[in-house]
């Protein structure tokens, strides 16, 4: 009994890191300026809180992937006709 919970533990301790490693899939990097992002989720008049990928919107309303209830932008700027 003993050797195999020391074998257990063993195998817990070496996958445990493997499965951190390789649950993340690669992103590209992350814009770090205001001029950089152009995507709806950072430019939108509403926004999500959590910035989720495809979310974003000129209306209220709600995030369709976490479901949050979009936030006014603060850094919304109307585009120049």
């Amino acid at each position: 009994m003993m050797m195999f919970l020391k074998k257990m533990v063993f195998v817990l301790l070496i996958s445990f890191p493997a499965v951190g490693f390789f649950s993340c899939s690669e992103t590209p990097a992350t814009a770090t300026t205001e001029s950089e992002m152009v995507d709806k989720e950072h430019n939108s008049k509403y926004v999500c809180p959590m910035y989720c990928e495809g979310s974003g919107s000129s209306e209220p309303g709600e995030c369709p992937v976490c479901h949050m209830q979009y936030v006014e932008n603060e850094d919304y700027q109307a585009p120049k006709k």
